[in-house]
C-alpha cells in the first residue's frame, strides 16, 4: 500500500497555494504572475530539459485568502495592473481557505507573517508547509526575511503598481526553487 501510495502521488501536480487576507489583490496578481514565470523559467532552463518540462506541467498554483468570500472578483486596481503586465484576471473568482485546501497544498506561501500564523493556527497539520513568501528558500525559512508585503487594497494605483513589482521580484526569485521542489516531490 506504500508503494502505490508514493506512485500515486507522484502523478498529482506539486500544488502551490498563494494566501493573502480578501484574494482580491496580492494574491490572484501572484498565482497569475507565477504561473506565468515558471513557465518562462522552464523555457529558459532549456527544452532539452525534460525534467524541468515535466515539473512545469505538474506545477498547479492557486490563491486563496484567509478571509475571502467566495466568488468575490479581483480588486479592479490590482486587475488593471496586472493587464498593463500581460496578465489576466478575468474571469478569476475569490476562494477561502479551507479544509480541502489544507489537504492538498505541498507549500502555502503567504503575503505577510499574520496570514502565516493564522493559517497555523486554524491548520496546525499545515505548520511545515506555510510559510510567508518573502523568507521561501532562506537558510532560515519564517525568521525575517523580506518581510510582509503590503495590502494595497485601500491604496491608490501607483501603490498596487509598487507592491506588483515587489511580487515580480520575489517570484522570480522563487520560481527555480519551486521547480526543484516539484522535481524532489515527484511531481
Amino acid at each position: 500500500m506504500g508503494l502505490l501510495r508514493t506512485f500515486l502521488s507522484s502523478l498529482r501536480p506539486f500544488r502551490v497555494v498563494l494566501i493573502c487576507n480578501a484574494n482580491r489583490t496580492r494574491s490572484p496578481y501572484a498565482a497569475a504572475r507565477l504561473s506565468a514565470v515558471v513557465e518562462s523559467t522552464v523555457e529558459r532552463a532549456g527544452k532539452n530539459t525534460r525534467r524541468n518540462n515535466s515539473a512545469a506541467r505538474k506545477i498547479e498554483i492557486i490563491s486563496a485568502g484567509v478571509h475571502a468570500v467566495m466568488g468575490e472578483p479581483p480588486h479592479p486596481l490590482m486587475a488593471r495592473v496586472a493587464r498593463e503586465r500581460g496578465l489576466k484576471l478575468r474571469n478569476w473568482q475569490a476562494v477561502p481557505f479551507d479544509v480541502f485546501l489544507e489537504k492538498e497544498a505541498d507549500l502555502v506561501l503567504t503575503m505577510d507573517s499574520e496570514q502565516r500564523d493564522t493559517l497555523i493556527r486554524r491548520f496546525p497539520k499545515l505548520k511545515r508547509r506555510v510559510v510567508r513568501l518573502t523568507d521561501f528558500g532562506l537558510e532560515e525559512e519564517s525568521v525575517n526575511g523580506g518581510g510582509d508585503i503590503q495590502d494595497p487594497t485601500m491604496l491608490g494605483i501607483e501603490d498596487h503598481r509598487r507592491i506588483a513589482d515587489i511580487l515580480d521580484r520575489e517570484l522570480e526569485r522563487i520560481a527555480p526553487l519551486l521547480l526543484a521542489r516539484a522535481n524532489q516531490s515527484g511531481g
